[in-house]
């Protein structure tokens, strides 16, 4: 569930033969992908296939993988490419957690800076809604809550309505709202997505829903949708803002390089997993369409984000 700031400008890739001599981390990485002669064992443990003598000389070990980049497990069930119509291989999704509970995770992510991408998603829903400027608004997945407080700063007459499932992600949210002084009107619930029946404070329609990097977190993409249409009035605007999975590992290290080089470990490790776990526009097109809600749009906005928004029509 890591976001970061948006870039649009383009980036050249480093020396592939330059890397594999200078980063280990990435000579694992591709040995482990191309499966250069590398086993990976339950443990997550490189070993040669070959005898420990070639020709006279001793096989080098392989490089230890990056410990934010994967765990025994993913090494040892690693997934398997499909192809683009253009030929380019993309990764697999590979699910992560739904909630981010443990306390070290909440509080990694409460105290990283993501004023830039939080920022871009308020400016992205007052492109798309400008008319939109009162009522009650939802805020599914909300997080340490920062959204729900840019949105009652920036709307005086909107009142927030922020759930998230993790109890230790709504204790961050209280003590953000009230050091912002917006208490009184944003109301913060833990409610986990999915479940058949949502608290009351949300029952009888909300006039707008807003989600920042929930979808990634969920398996099951349709309890999202069903939310979404359950407590939405009719022509309520909706957006939902996630990361867009990378089209292989290697664009993925090097998001998390670019854009969580200095951040704690446990947020990088976190960030690359929601890479992964993320979706593609055409993935998604096809839950809105599942869910009754074809004619909403789905747009790429930054080199790792992407935006699905629209009305709700009838239902």
């Amino acid at each position: 569930m890591i976001g970061t700031v948006c870039s649009t400008g383009s980036r050249k890739r480093p020396n592939r033969a330059l890397v594999r001599v200078s980063n280990p981390h990435r000579q694992w990485r591709t040995r482990f992908r191309s499966g250069a002669g590398t086993d990976i064992s339950v443990r997550g443990q490189a070993r040669s296939r070959k005898s420990s003598v070639d020709n006279g000389r001793d096989n080098p070990p392989a490089a230890a993988p990056p410990s934010f980049f994967c765990n025994s497990a993913e090494i040892a069930q690693p997934t398997s490419p499909t192809k683009y119509r253009d030929g380019v291989s993309k990764v697999k999704r590979i699910p992560e957690p739904e909630l981010m509970d443990e306390p070290d995770q909440a509080r990694a992510y409460a105290e990283a800076d993501f004023d830039q991408p939080n920022a871009l998603f308020v400016e992205t829903f007052t492109r798309c809604f400008p008319d939109f400027n009162r009522g009650r608004l939802l805020d599914v997945g909300c997080g340490p809550a920062d959204i729900p407080i840019r949105f009652a700063g920036l709307f005086p007459e909107i009142n927030v309505v922020a759930v998230d499932g993790a109890q230790s992600m709504i204790s961050h949210a209280d003590r953000a709202i009230e050091r912002a002084g917006m208490a009184a009107r944003i109301r913060t619930i833990c409610w986990r997505v999915g479940r058949e029946y949502g608290p009351a404070a949300i029952h009888g329609r909300v006039d707008g829903v807003i989600s920042n990097s929930l979808l990634h977190h969920l398996d099951e993409p349709a309890a999202l949708w069903r939310a979404i249409s359950r407590y939405a009035k009719f022509q309520a605007p909706v957006l939902v803002m996630d990361l867009r999975r990378p089209r292989s590992h290697n664009a993925a290290e090097d998001i998390v390089a670019q854009y969580s080089g200095n951040e704690p470990e446990i947020l990088k490790r976190d960030f690359y997993h929601s890479l992964l776990a993320a979706y593609r526009e055409d993935e998604v097109r096809e839950q809105l369409i599942a869910a009754g809600l074809p004619h909403f749009s789905v747009e790429q906005i930054s080199d790792r984000h992407l935006v699905a928004y629209g009305r709700l029509s009838a239902g």
